[in-house]
């Protein structure tokens, strides 16, 4: 049996303690949470839901000891001034589900319960028809459910999609609806009609809400659940460290024949050095000595290079202080070929 406005304002006490002032006090911190620009994270953003959190609680606890709703009753039956305080558990949900301290997994199933209980009391109003017990139901089944065709599972696919572009068409109305009837319903008197109009529509808004969060939440417990095991499973053994082998010098044999007898890995066969195998080789005539800029040359002076180039400008910056003709002359050939050949002429690789 519904208690009238009245008794239920006794029951609750007057001032900011009733139970309508409450509700008004959560739906502004939620749209104020919505709005704002904070970071979940922010300690101001936290603050304010530790702050919602009890007082939520609270109302919930209130509307439990005036039994406002009973199954045995159309939302008809609902008097305009309570039909809002069916938004209690998705509040509840909201802000419990936007803490960051604590145990996730708990916290989540905690939000979860919420959001249960506001669907639960939809169905029974037969606001909706969706029932989340029923897709808890229906994932707990799904290994059994394996025989289930490709077919069937595509189309299940295609019908969620579908639903969720719906619901996502009618947030947008709802929305716009929401806002043209905000003006009239925050005066100091507005039509029942009007206001029950409004409370139904935010009442729909919030269905559609959760419907998505719930998918959202199933999610994330799935990830939650298997974070253990994705822990366990990367855990690695330490690699034992790898023994370096230490480094060793090239050995070449003395001659053919003690290769042949002795053989080339024999342990006290006489070896010579880098050094000494290329004095034997040139005294043997059979090693060109490398001129020039050889890769000999560089391995034994690695700066060589550097030092020849120094070397030429500088004999050739002597020449031109000497007025040698000749230097002058090649010099003056080679910046008329600067003038006359732009850099890139000729090449045509890149067909430029």
């Amino acid at each position: 049996m519904l208690l009238s406005d009245k008794m239920a304002q006794n029951v609750t006490g007057n001032g900011h303690d009733t139970l309508a002032s409450i509700f008004k006090q959560l739906l502004k911190a939620y749209e104020y949470l919505e709005s704002s620009d904070l970071a979940t994270s922010d300690p101001g953003y936290q603050a304010k839901v530790a702050q919602c959190i009890p007082e939520a609680e609270k109302a919930v606890h209130k509307v439990n000891l005036l039994h406002l709703f009973s199954d045995n009753e159309d939302i008809d039956e609902v008097t305009t001034s309570s039909l809002k305080f069916i938004l209690l558990p998705a509040l509840l949900g909201y802000f419990t589900m936007k803490q960051i301290e604590g145990e996730r997994s708990e916290i989540v199933q905690k939000g979860k319960a919420y959001f249960k209980d506001f669907m639960r009391l939809c169905s029974l109003y037969k606001l909706t028809s969706v029932r989340l017990d029923q897709n808890d139901e229906e994932d707990e089944e799904g290994p059994s459910n394996s025989n289930k065709s490709r077919e069937s599972s595509l189309q299940e696919m295609a019908n969620q999609r579908q639903s969720k572009i719906e619901r996502y068409k009618e947030q947008k109305r709802i929305i716009t609806e929401l806002k043209e009837l905000r003006t009239h319903v925050e005066k100091s008197h507005v039509e029942e009609e009007v206001e029950r109009k409004y409370y139904m529509l935010l009442l729909k808004h919030w269905i559609n809400t959760v419907i998505d969060e719930y998918e959202n939440i199933k999610f994330e417990l799935q990830i939650l659940e298997q974070r253990p095991n994705m822990a366990h499973c990367h855990q690695r053994q330490p690699k034992e460290p790898s023994q370096k082998k230490s480094f060793r010098p090239f050995i070449i044999t003395k001659d053919q024949l003690q290769k042949k007898v002795l053989g080339a890995g024999y342990p006290s066969l006489p070896t010579l050095t880098i050094e000494e195998f290329y004095d034997q080789k040139i005294k043997e005539g059979t090693l060109q000595i490398p001129t020039g800029q050889s890769l000999h040359d560089w391995a034994v002076e690695p700066e060589k290079k550097a030092n020849d180039a120094d070397q030429k400008e500088a004999e050739d910056d002597e020449k031109e202080d000497a007025d040698d003709p000749e230097a002058l002359a090649k010099a003056r050939a080679w910046d008329d070929w600067k003038d006359d050949i732009r850099r890139g002429d000729g090449n045509r690789n890149n067909m430029g």
